[in-house]
C-alpha cells in the first residue's frame, strides 16, 4: 500500500490504534468530567443552607436551578473538549514517541484527520451520550423537590448548536496541540487570551472612533451626550445596533467557512514540518 496517497483505511487504523492505546486516558477523562458534573450539581443545586431559613429565596432559585443543564452542558463540553484536544498529540512530547509517531506509514493528512475525528467528533458525541445518563439521574432527583427540570433532548437544535460551536472552536486548541504539544493547554490559552485582548482593542477603536465618522447620530451622541454614550443602541444608533446584533451569527459563519478550515490547514503544515 502506497503510504504517500491518501487512504481512508489508514485513517481507520490510526483511529483504532489511538483508541486502543489511550483507552485508559479517555475513560479517565470522561469519568472525571462526569464526577465534576455530579459534584457541581449537588453543590450548586442542592445547597441546603437556604432551605430552612429562606423559603422565598429557595422558591425563586428553583426556577434557575431547573435550567441547570442549559447553562452547564456548554461549559463542560467546551472546557472538557479543549483539554482533551490539547493532549491529543501527546506522542509529540518526547523524542522517542515523536520519532515513532512521525515514522508511521501514513501521510500527515491522514494523521491530522484521524486526530481531528477523535477530538472533534468522537469526543463530543461520547460525552453527549454520557451526559444524557447524568441528566436523566438529575431529572429524577430534582423532581423529588417538586419541580421539573428543563430537559436536553437529543433532537434539540440548541444542543447541536453547541456541538457545532465546539467543533469550530476546538480547532484553535487542535493547532496548539500540534504546534506546542508540551503544556499545550496553558500556552494556547495564553496566546488566545492575548489575541482576544488585541481584538477587543481593535473593536473598541473601530466602534468608538471610526463609526462616529460615518454616523451623524453616533457622532452627535459622542459629542453632546457622552454621559449616556454606552451600550450599542446609545453608542451607534438603532441602525448600527441592529447590525451589531448580527455579529455572533456572522462570526460563527465566518469561523466555519474560513477560520476553522485555515487553522486545520496550518495544523497540517505544522505536522509536516515536524516530519522533515
Amino acid at each position: 500500500m502506497n503510504s504517500s496517497v491518501f487512504n481512508v483505511l489508514r485513517i481507520r487504523l490510526l483511529l483504532w490504534s489511538d483508541l486502543r492505546l489511550h483507552w485508559r486516558r479517555n475513560v479517565i477523562m470522561l469519568a472525571g468530567l462526569l464526577v465534576f458534573s455530579s459534584l457541581c450539581y449537588y453543590v450548586l443545586v442542592f445547597d441546603s443552607s437556604m432551605a430552612a431559613n429562606n423559603m422565598p429565596y429557595l422558591q425563586g432559585q428553583w426556577v434557575v436551578y431547573a435550567k441547570f443543564h442549559v447553562y452547564f452542558f456548554p461549559v463542560v463540553l467546551l472546557a472538557g473538549g479543549f483539554i482533551f484536544t490539547s493532549i491529543s498529540f501527546g506522542e509529540l512530547n518526547s523524542s522517542n514517541s515523536r520519532s515513532f509517531y512521525l515514522s508511521l506509514p501514513a501521510t500527515a493528512l491522514e494523521k491530522v484527520t484521524g486526530k481531528w475525528l477523535l477530538t472533534a467528533l468522537l469526543f463530543p458525541l461520547s460525552w453527549l451520550l454520557l451526559y444524557q445518563i447524568f441528566a436523566w439521574i438529575t431529572y429524577n432527583s430534582f423532581q423529588i423537590q417538586g419541580y421539573k427540570m428543563v430537559k436536553l433532548s437529543l433532537i434539540d437544535p440548541w444542543l447541536w448548536l453547541w456541538i457545532g460551536i465546539y467543533i469550530l472552536t476546538q480547532t484553535i486548541f487542535f493547532l496548539g496541540a500540534v504546534t506546542m504539544p508540551k503544556y499545550s493547554l496553558i500556552k494556547t490559552g495564553l496566546v488566545l487570551g492575548a489575541g482576544i485582548l488585541l481584538l477587543m482593542g481593535i473593536y473598541d477603536l473601530i466602534m468608538d472612533h471610526l463609526i462616529p465618522l460615518f454616523s451623524e447620530e453616533a457622532k452627535r451622541m459622542a459629542t453632546f451626550e457622552s454621559h449616556s454614550f454606552s451600550g450599542t443602541s446609545f453608542r451607534f444608533g438603532e441602525h448600527q445596533a441592529a447590525m451589531i446584533d448580527h455579529l455572533p451569527a456572522l462570526f460563527i459563519a465566518g469561523f466555519g467557512l474560513f477560520i476553522a478550515p485555515f487553522l486545520l490547514y496550518i495544523s497540517l503544515l505544522k505536522l509536516k514540518e515536524k516530519e522533515v
